[in-house]
């Protein structure tokens, strides 16, 4: 299984497997379904160049690129987002980083992944935190910690989700 470890926000660390199935946790019978060869060329390169902080820009671009061409009726379209996200503020492309989160947060709701999208929101609040957008950080942090509070999450994640509500850099 191929992968890389990477460093993200407030001292994350995360494994992401370019393996479709793997990098969403789909079973084998729903991965068939997300092969797309072109967006795992894409994947695959973007991959390779997010090893090189010279070329993060490009990797986030790959990556966008790979979940438009899987479009939003594949889950793996909500783990490029967020890779392209990721790699797009530590470019230095702030903006574009908090648009690629936003739009994986709200893809990761409408597939019913309550946990990434939360994720993804408390990521995009953290950066518009460090760059000077406090009234965003708090409408991202808020849907952040909303989704915090479903019931259906357990323990640990509900942990997990509620200390990034103090990381997001909301200020609450």
């Amino acid at each position: 299984m191929r992968g890389t470890w990477m460093t993200w926000g407030v001292a994350a660390i995360v494994w992401v497997s370019t393996s479709a199935g793997a990098a969403t946790g789909l079973g084998a019978q729903q991965a068939a379904i997300t092969r797309n060869p072109e967006a795992v060329q894409l994947e695959r390169r973007a991959q390779d160049l997010s090893f090189d902080n010279r070329t993060f820009g490009e990797a986030a671009r790959m990556y966008r690129k790979a979940a438009e061409v899987r479009g939003t009726k594949d889950p793996v379209t909500v783990t490029n987002l967020r890779w392209a996200g990721r790699l797009a503020y530590y470019a230095g492309n702030a903006t574009q980083a908090v648009n690629d989160l936003k739009r994986a947060g709200d893809l990761a709701l409408e597939w019913g992944d309550v946990l990434g999208a939360a994720e993804s929101f408390f990521d995009a609040a953290w950066i518009a935190q460090k760059h000077g957008r406090p009234a965003e950080a708090v409408k991202l942090a808020d849907r952040g910690k909303e989704l915090s509070e479903v019931p259906f999450l357990g323990a640990e994640q509900k942990a997990a989700l509620q200390g990034r509500v103090r990381t997001s850099g909301s200020g609450r």
